[in-house]
């Protein structure tokens, strides 16, 4: 009988920095073979060098890492890579920012094949807090904090000594069962290093509420290319009710960039890298959906193609 494939969950708020640690996971594995399951290719950085094979739903690395797209479906995805040989030595899940990672964490211990470990949940330094004051909000970043044996905070380097201390604190108090602090300088230490402590830490089992109502999703791909400026504009305007946006475009140019948006920060970033059979242009955006009308979103986003055509 083979022996039960390990498995963290990686959760958070939409911008904490879950899939930077992704990122950070894979691009340091170590010559160990990671499976990540992710909801979409297009928010991870995969070096086009590195891809061995791409069938729509896996991308296989030469390093032996492979990340997996859920497509909706979390059981086929398990299912998926279950079936693989070799196994991977550790399974990551990547929920999304919204989520409830206690189903997830049910379906993990659930399953005979698998091995849960533990669940990490990241935190951003610099938005934590006036999320946290968001009554529409609040409850998504609490569960999300008591769910997990590991609280990461994130962007420590962009905040102030007393915001970081302020927000450490916040999270010790909302969930004290857990480890509060900052990521390792290997993030494969959340993998592979001692877990004993996290044993011990004892993760809250909370019921399950569902989130979705709640929140509006807008995604778009297009093949052309986007002028800079434009797309800029629009990510950076406040009225249009999203929460996180993230993607990677093509510019006039031929560059590709990577397009951040979290609360008022947002960031158009060239990318050194290929990005892997993305479409040219692909973006996913979040947000309230009293607030996000997405028929708007796709005029607004016309408007900003229409500079090039």
């Amino acid at each position: 009988m083979s022996k039960a494939l390990p498995v963290t969950v990686v959760t958070g708020y939409l911008g904490a920095g879950k899939t930077t640690l992704v990122n950070a996971l894979l691009a340091n594995a170590g010559g160990r073979r990671l499976a990540i399951l992710v909801n979409d290719f297009g928010e991870i950085a995969v070096d086009g060098d590195l891809i061995v094979s791409h069938d729509g739903e896996t991308i296989a690395l030469a390093n032996g890492c492979m990340c997996c797209s859920m497509g909706g479906d979390l059981y086929d995805a398990l299912d998926r890579i279950l079936a693989g040989r070799p196994l991977p030595d550790h399974l990551v899940i990547e929920t999304s920012g919204v989520a409830d990672p206690g189903k997830i964490k049910q379906i993990a211990m659930a399953e005979p094949d698998l091995d849960y470990r533990q669940a990490v949940c990241m935190v951003d330094a610099l938005n934590f807090e006036s999320t946290l004051a968001d009554a529409a909000v609040s409850d998504t970043l609490i569960r999300q904090l008591r769910a997990c044996a590991q609280i990461l905070v994130s962007k420590a380097d962009l905040a102030t000594a007393d915001a970081l201390g302020s927000v450490m604190a916040l999270c010790r108090s909302i969930a004290p069962h857990g480890r509060t602090g900052l990521r390792p300088g290997d993030p494969a230490d959340l993998l592979f290093g001692d877990m004993r402590h996290v044993e011990a830490s004892g993760e809250q089992a909370l019921p399950l509420v569902v989130h979705g109502s709640r929140y509006s999703s807008w995604k778009t791909r297009t093949a052309s290319p986007v002028a800079e400026h434009a797309l800029k504009r629009f990510i950076e305007r406040s009225d249009l009710g999203i929460y996180r946006l993230k993607g990677i475009v093509t510019l006039p140019d031929g560059r590709r960039a990577a397009v951040q948006k979290a609360g008022l920060q947002s960031a158009i970033t060239p990318l050194s890298y290929d990005a892997g059979g993305v479409a040219a242009t692909f973006l996913v955006a979040v947000g309230d959906r009293r607030q996000m009308n997405t028929r708007r979103l796709d005029s607004e986003w016309e408007d900003v193609l229409s500079y090039i055509r």
